[in-house]
């Protein structure tokens, strides 16, 4: 078979030309390609007062999380669903502080014979060994980013011994659960609050 070659430099260089057009195109397309938000973790403000997320990259590992600026965050529901979840978390915790403060200042006890109590929903106290539900330890929980369409109540909230607190919890299918309280937060922080809120004793002025 003949072969064709360009009659002159001319056509070399339009044959160039073309070739190197593809490849800009194909790095465009490459500098194109966007990565979807799964869930911002943290946020930190940068010494030029510039506020960075920690962002979990839909698809890609923790290892691959990253600070990101707000600018570089296309979905900004996102970010606002952050900021609600931190609010109402930060809320759950003070009302938690002053329950605590609350019960130091003269509030009822809940102990009987040396041995602690948990307080359920209806305000009876249960001693832990003769409690008749079970509720199974579980530190992650379901998957879901939200627990509250699948809670059925906050049962109780204990201190163990090394002062951190344990959410005990009752599902809609039928299971019970306890959990790290800041699991919990995170997860749920608006039945958090509502937990706390109905036992916070106030003070009549």
């Amino acid at each position: 078979m003949k072969e064709e070659f360009p009659e002159d430099d001319n056509e070399i260089s339009n044959v160039s030309a073309k070739d190197q057009g593809m490849e800009d195109e194909e790095d465009e397309e490459d500098d194109d390609e966007v990565y979807v938000v799964e869930k911002i973790l943290d946020d930190r403000q940068t010494s030029n007062g510039v506020t960075e997320y920690l962002i979990k990259w839909e698809g890609y590992l923790n290892s691959e999380n990253s600070w990101e600026c707000e600018e570089n965050i296309l979905d900004k529901d996102i970010l606002k669903v952050y900021w609600e979840q931190k609010k109402k978390a930060a809320a759950a915790r003070k009302a938690a502080a002053a329950m605590k403060r609350n019960n130091s200042n003269g509030g009822n006890s809940n102990t009987s014979t040396g041995k602690r109590q948990r307080q359920t929903n209806n305000g009876s106290g249960v001693a832990d060994a003769k409690k008749s539900t079970e509720y199974d330890s579980d530190s992650d929980g379901p998957d879901a980013k939200d627990w509250v369409p699948l809670v059925e109540s906050i049962d109780t909230v204990d201190r163990l011994d090394d002062q951190s607190l344990v959410v005990f919890i009752s599902w809609k299918n039928g299971k019970y659960t306890k959990h790290p309280a800041n699991v919990v937060y995170e997860k749920c922080p608006q039945l958090m609050l509502k937990f706390y809120e109905e036992r916070v004793r106030f003070r009549n002025k």
